[in-house]
């Protein structure tokens, strides 16, 4: 391997490092420290032949919306230059999978400034991005969470039928692959649902299982 590629590497294990202890500690300011080491180790890579350069646009683009993840979990009002650059470097390194995180960023961004109808176009175009990929965690990862912020808006908009069914979804998509800290986010939502619905009974127990998903989060980094 060689060294500019082996630096891309170890940026990208930084960031799922970094992304994990904030789970565990919730410490999101040493988080956004972390990444925005890691954007300095991939500024100094130059002259790269092609292949190394678009595995360098792939993380570079995780990075950055890393930081604004981080930012704002800090109150920081959410950057959509940085979200764009993100968005323009995962479609430029041709990775799928970098391109549907990008695009689900950009699309809670939109939904957060309230611009519902282009954040529904980011949504859609992430379910397109994954069509033929069921195969891949990563991308069932992206589909799941994505489903999760639809789940949010139907509930926004008391569908609560719809909003239903589509955090059942993402609990199917994301229990398939053990992914626990979505698991916990989509219960928390489902007995929003079964709270709005009246039925106390099943709300109770969807907190109970995103409380015990989030324990294994914790411990299990998934």
């Amino acid at each position: 391997m060689n060294a500019p590629l082996k630096t891309i590497k170890q940026a990208e294990a930084l960031i799922e490092n970094a992304v994990w202890q904030a789970l565990e500690n919730e410490d999101h300011g040493a988080e956004l420290e972390s990444y925005e080491e890691v954007q300095r180790m991939l500024q100094t890579l130059a002259d790269l032949s092609a292949d190394v350069q678009r595995e360098h646009d792939r993380v570079m683009a995780y990075c950055l919306m890393r930081i604004n993840d981080a930012r704002t979990r800090l109150d920081e009002k959410s950057d959509e230059e940085l979200l764009k650059e993100s968005l323009r470097l995962a479609e430029r390194s041709g990775d799928e999978v970098q391109t549907a995180r990008s695009t689900l960023s950009m699309g809670i961004h939109l939904l957060n400034s309230g611009q519902l109808p282009e954040a529904e176009d980011h949504l859609g175009r992430v379910f397109d991005l994954a069509e033929g990929m069921e195969d891949s965690r990563d991308m069932q990862q992206v589909v799941g969470w994505t489903l999760i912020v639809r789940a949010n808006i139907l509930l926004g908009k008391s569908l609560y039928g719809q909003a239903k069914r589509v955090a059942e979804d993402a609990i199917s998509t994301l229990g398939a692959i053990d992914n626990y800290a979505g698991l916990r986010v989509a219960y928390r939502i489902l007995a929003s649902v079964y709270r709005s619905l009246g039925t106390e009974k099943e709300a109770g127990e969807c907190m109970r299982m995103a409380e015990e998903y989030e324990n294994l989060a914790k411990t299990h980094h998934s």
